[in-house]
């Protein structure tokens, strides 16, 4: 088979994947005990077989002569194993400790929403993984050892022995990575190129480089009547949509659906998540029509990232909101959040949002929310200019931040950011108290807007602008 083929096959099977599959998988693997658990169960497996080499090879025989191997005797054993075990098990509680502290200081420091980066991070969930298996391994050979008697001789497991000596190296070796990995973990500066890098993947996997034309809307009555509303049976965060199901009991059903929620919203029982209509004037199940639609949401107690692009800004845009409390009164941070802002705002604005229109050979089958350049810039900037609207250098920087992005944007983007530096405007004559400040950043939205307008008259050097899809009302 080629490596085509090969491929082709694995995108196959990872398309029958469920999104709740999915989601159950990603946070698995973001999960502190997941390596762990797999390390635990791979040194149960190699102490297995160094045991069993030993003693089908008679290895304990030779160990004195070799400078490779383990020399001493059954004493000796034991209390290697167990001095490495005792060793490795205070310092797993050291390294435990370590990361408590830094989930704290991010969850009081920055915002909750970034402990996912502590928690998922692979070195830390390696460097405990590691040490767990060192232990594991060390109890496990540990149970081997025996010494001679009148009736047997004794069995030494040297090969064994030597490497729960390797991996304890190895565990000092990590312990000196993972003090300096949480140092740097802890910075500013690392948590919000991670949130960022977050938000870019989102925005990526939404936005899209080039316009798709979908076919256009048919004359043909593909949603008779008012439609029926599909209503949620359980509580929590919508998570993922499942949009192959709801694609597949379009077609079945010859059904039109209105997805009415976005992602990241928070359902209520009874609360409408959905219409559906009959594309054939036929009265709808909607208790089996219901049920089919219902399968398709897939809802947790808290949003994550794998689908909700909202989240990925707010992320950052809180760190900022964080930063301007009076409790840390760090400005200098909330600029930082700003410049990572623009990173993403830049790039989500100078691609085109696709239209959220899945079709049925010519027939609009399922509608999806869409998540514009707006609803974005409102949740970066609106909260930061409310409680930053005090402070000359933040809204300096914030001005200063628009501009920048309007920079980077499609034409057709321009007047949501002409509207935020109006908002700038109105919330430094409110909140700035001296005269000469006010007039500072007067001064300096002015301009921001003269050089933004002036810019659109004269075309600049972006690209040529890419206009929104419009999704059709039913």
């Amino acid at each position: 088979m080629s490596d085509r083929s090969q491929a082709s096959l694995w995108e196959r099977l990872l398309a029958r994947v469920s999104p709740s599959l999915e989601l159950r998988w990603a946070n698995t693997k973001e999960a502190l005990w997941f390596l762990p658990a797999v390390a635990v169960m791979l040194a149960v497996i190699l102490a297995i077989g160094v045991v069993y080499a030993d003693n089908a090879f008679e290895l304990w025989q030779g160990g004195r002569t070799s400078p490779w191997l383990f020399g001493a005797g059954a004493e000796g054993a034991r209390g290697v194993l167990t001095a490495i075990a005792g060793s490795v098990i205070t310092v797993v509680g050291t390294v435990f400790s370590i990361t408590i502290v830094g989930l704290q200081l991010a969850s009081s420091q920055f915002t909750p929403r970034v402990m996912r980066q502590f928690t998922g991070d692979r070195v830390n969930q390696s460097v405990l993984a590691v040490y767990i298996g060192t232990f594991t391994y060390c109890l496990l050979v540990l149970r081997t050892v025996e010494a001679d008697g009148d009736d047997a001789p004794g069995f030494v497991p040297v090969l064994g022995v030597s490497l729960a000596i390797g991996l304890a190296l190895l565990c000092i070796a990590l312990l000196i990575v993972f003090i300096h990995h949480m140092a740097r973990q802890m910075q500013v500066a690392v948590i919000l190129h991670r949130a960022s890098r977050d938000a870019l993947g989102l925005v990526e996997s939404y936005f899209r480089d080039e316009v798709e034309i979908s076919p256009a809307l048919t004359n043909r009555p593909y949603a008779v009547g008012g439609g029926q509303d599909v209503v949620s049976d359980s509580t929590g965060y919508l998570q993922q949509y499942d949009v192959d199901h709801l694609m597949s009991v379009a077609q079945s059903r010859t059904l039109t659906i209105r997805i009415l929620v976005p992602m990241g919203a928070f359902l209520n029982t009874r609360q409408p998540i959905a219409r559906i209509w009959s594309a054939d004037s036929e009265e709808i199940d909607l208790d089996r029509a219901g049920r089919a639609v219902r399968d398709a949401f897939v809802t947790g107690s808290e949003r994550t990232l794998h689908a909700d692009l909202p989240l990925g800004i707010r992320q950052i845009a809180d760190i900022g909101i964080k930063a301007l409390s009076p409790g840390i009164n760090d400005p200098t941070t909330a600029t930082q959040a700003l410049d990572r802002l623009s990173e993403v705002l830049a790039r989500a604005g100078s691609m085109a949002s696709p239209e959220r229109i899945l079709y049925i050979d010519d027939r609009p089958a399922v509608f999806l929310p869409r998540i514009g350049f707006d609803e974005l810039t409102n949740i970066a900037f609106t909260q930061i200019r409310h409680y930053g609207k005090t402070d000359l250098v933040v809204m300096l920087h914030l001005t200063r931040t628009i501009e920048r992005v309007a920079a980077l944007v499609d034409d057709n983007r321009q007047s949501a950011l002409l509207r935020h530096l109006a908002l700038v405007r109105a919330a430094g004559e409110q909140g700035l108290t001296l005269g000469p400040e006010r007039e500072v950043l007067m001064a300096e939205v002015d301009s921001a807007v003269a050089r933004i307008e002036d810019r659109a008259r004269n075309g600049g050097d972006r690209a040529p602008a890419v206009p929104d899809m419009i999704v059709h009302e039913v």
